[in-house]
């Protein structure tokens, strides 16, 4: 049987106890604009199968430029052992920046705390890149992609701050992540490297310059999962009843058919009218790692 083609990124969520605050930092401070707010309607929570989200707030927001993903903010309060960046799942959002070395003074003052100013990740200067935290405890990793041969299968910012590119997914079991994306979708995976990754050095208090195995997961229309081996102290992250898990909870992806997915969904697929779904058929799937995958038919 032929496997669902997944991507781009449709919608990364994030719960945030105050989702219109978290979603104005990036208005005011990366140029985002408002897509609107509003109570999360049964329709939605039916189809993630969490019905303690109906009628709580979420705030929208997207990129200047109109491009890539949504970020959806909704409110909840994470259970007291949610420690960014210590829990396998989704664990970071990357998005595309023109010139990266402007937004440190940009973010003075804001509610982006600076987590690693801008390096270069490869020597060629192809890639530079800084780490920030944001008012809803996201990671948030600005990045700046050069042109390059290495970078041709990136997309290029197309405003001062662009659309989400690459998420972060830790796992326990590197192996069988990368396992369960080759079952499930048609995906194209990226070579092995040991690198060093900022974040996770600072979350777990190791050496700055600790490296970790990572690998790229290349999705449809330059998307793109960055699969990191996390170290030993990772934990999965602990739900609170009938809620999506806390942090960046729940990824959403743009596939090309429902019925070419094989893992089990959390509730039977159903169109969803309105907001960023518009009358296409949505379910969720749940990753090897605990990540949450919201699937939207085209």
């Amino acid at each position: 049987m032929a496997k669902a083609t997944i991507g781009p990124f449709a919608i990364a969520t994030v719960m945030a106890s105050d989702p219109v605050n978290a979603a104005d930092a990036y208005k005011r401070y990366l140029g985002y604009k408002d897509l609107g707010s509003g109570t999360i309607p049964v329709a939605w929570s039916s189809i993630w199968a969490t019905p303690a989200m109906a009628g709580r707030r979420y705030a929208m927001v997207q990129a200047e430029s109109g491009n890539g993903a949504i970020l959806r903010f909704v409110e909840g309060t994470p259970p007291a052992t949610y420690r960014p960046f210590l829990t396998y799942g989704w664990n970071a959002l990357e998005i595309l920046a023109k010139d990266v070395d402007k937004l440190p003074d940009k973010l003075k003052g804001s509610p982006f705390e600076i987590i690693g100013l801008p390096r270069n990740l490869y020597p060629s200067g192809s890639i530079r890149a800084m780490q920030t935290r944001g008012l809803a405890q996201e990671m948030v990793y600005l990045t700046q992609i050069n042109e390059a041969k290495e970078t041709d299968y990136l997309p290029k910012a197309k405003s001062f701050v662009d659309h989400l590119f690459i998420v972060i997914l830790g796992s326990q079991d590197f192996d069988l992540s990368r396992a369960f994306y080759s079952r499930c979708f048609n995906v194209e995976h990226g070579d092995v490297h040991v690198m060093r990754v900022t974040g996770l050095n600072v979350a777990f208090g190791l050496d700055i310059e600790t490296k970790h195995r990572l690998s790229v997961i290349k999705l449809a229309e330059k998307a793109n999962i960055e699969l990191d081996d996390f170290p030993r102290g990772a934990v999965y992250r602990e739900l609170n009843r009938g809620e999506l898990p806390p942090g960046i909870g729940m990824l959403s992806f743009f596939v090309d058919s429902l019925d070419k997915c094989p893992t089990p969904f959390r509730a039977l697929p159903a169109k969803v009218d309105g907001g960023p779904y518009g009358g296409k058929r949505v379910a969720v799937v749940v990753g090897s790692a605990g990540e949450w995958i919201e699937l939207i038919e085209r």
